[in-house]
């Protein structure tokens, strides 16, 4: 008689990049405008006069200014561009607000990859200047970092789009006559996967974020996760030249998982829950978060690599159809609502089933040897082995998934008193990465 322990597990990526839905702004003398991107930035800036004056929206193919008054805001400049993204970047290009030509008027910058464009109020209108930039730009913010009273763009960059994983420059740059005036350029710990799946490390802002008097640069840290985003700050070494490595911190969102999917549950997390307070450089692999039910059937687990569904019956009582279709039912609506509420994207679907049997007679390794090494040549070499494992691999297409099914079969032992030992079928389905 077969014992059935189910699984699914799904692993689930979170995205840094901020991601605006439908973002609506309502004019008092133009009726109502709608920006119908879905993922935009924003930034502010003293555009036309001495004082900020301007709002600056960007999207994935556009950018729109709007003027600040007391009951409204006009748009006074809607231009739309042409960006392909270099694989694994950012989904909008990055762009930086300030005067970084030290005229007194702020101006704007977008990058697209090695281009830089720029525009500058002249009094009438803005003036459009095209720039070449030596690398090619993953992301941009604007700060000042020399405490010389100056505004800077930073960038974060590749010298050129390479495959797999890769190291950042980050630049320090302002505007001249000639164009771009690179006062700082160096490689640098922050890091991006050449993926659509994970976005890279982000620079977040340039500033004395901690009153200490000293110039920080923040950045947000590349995971696969659905821990909390983490953040790095860094210290510009006026000595040394350097951004050295000053702290690493988080804004924790436990507390709001474990409602979200005690919420979800339906009531089956009716057990003991636990959050693990462990350092964030300890294998991603370590639940952070654990929920359980009174009964031992049913519990869920949150690691940095995956969020994994359990439905385990105790020792070997049998696994019914009912069972069976109770966890499919209540999986699909978890993870449904789950990635509904959080916005993730998954990466990976897995479902995994354990079967056990007791072995009558021989040891469930020899059962498996004897089963599968029949031939005289094959038999001799196993006879009394203490521990057998087969493993087989299948791929193939379901509808638009490319899938791997994996067939274990291994003598193990129950974690019981007697530790009793069993033979092991694992079936584990799952999509490519």
């Amino acid at each position: 008689m077969w014992n059935r322990f189910l699984f699914l597990t799904l692993t689930i990526v979170l995205l840094s990049e901020p991601a605006v839905a439908d973002l609506k702004l309502v004019l008092h003398s133009e009726g109502n405008v709608t920006l119908n991107e879905y993922n935009m930035r924003c930034a502010s800036g003293a555009l036309l006069r001495s004082k900020v004056d301007c709002v600056v929206v960007v999207g994935e193919k556009s950018l729109q200014v709007f003027e600040l008054h007391t009951d409204s805001l006009n748009v006074i400049l809607n231009a739309e561009f042409d960006y392909t993204r270099i694989t694994g970047g950012p989904r909008m290009p990055g762009f930086a607000v300030g005067d970084f030509d030290s005229n007194d008027r702020d101006e704007i910058i977008l990058c697209l990859n090695n281009q830089l464009m720029r525009w500058e109020w002249d009094g009438n209108t803005f003036g459009l200047e095209q720039l070449d930039f030596p690398y090619y730009i993953v992301d941009c913010v604007a700060g000042e970092v020399f405490d010389d009273g100056r505004d800077y763009f930073i960038t974060t960059s590749l010298v050129e789009p390479p495959a797999g994983s890769t190291k950042l420059r980050v630049n320090v740059s302002r505007l001249d006559s000639t164009g771009v005036d690179m006062v700082y350029d160096r490689t640098t710990d922050l890091s991006m996967m050449i993926t659509t799946i994970i976005p890279p490390d982000h620079l977040v802002c340039v500033g004395d974020i901690d009153n200490d008097g000293q110039t920080e640069m923040v950045t947000s840290v590349a995971q696969s996760d659905v821990s909390p985003t983490r953040f790095r700050s860094y210290v510009w070494d006026a000595d040394d030249l350097l951004f050295n490595l000053k702290d690493e911190f988080a804004f924790g969102d436990n507390l709001f998982l474990i409602n979200l999917f005690n919420e979800l549950s339906e009531g089956k997390f009716n057990g003991e829950f636990i959050s693990v307070p462990i350092p964030q450089d300890a294998p991603a692999e370590i639940p952070r978060i654990i929920l359980n039910s009174k009964d031992g059937l049913w519990k869920l687990e949150v690691s940095l690599m995956r969020t994994a569904l359990i439905f385990l019956k105790p020792s070997l009582d049998l696994v019914t159809d009912n069972d069976a279709i109770e966890f499919n039912t209540f999986a699909k609506k978890v993870f449904y609502n789950y990635k509904k509420k959080t916005k993730i994207r998954v990466q990976r679907l897995a479902y995994v089933t354990e079967r056990v049997t007791k072995i009558s007679g021989d040891s469930p390794a020899q059962y498996i040897a004897d089963k599968f090494c029949k031939d005289n040549y094959l038999k001799a070499p196993f006879n009394g082995t203490q521990s057998f494992e087969l493993h087989s691999l299948k791929k193939y297409k379901f509808e638009r998934f490319d899938l791997n099914s994996w067939v274990r079969l291994k003598s193990t032992n129950l974690l019981d008193k007697n530790r009793t030992p069993v033979f092991l079928v694992v079936n584990d389905i799952n999509t490519f990465a």
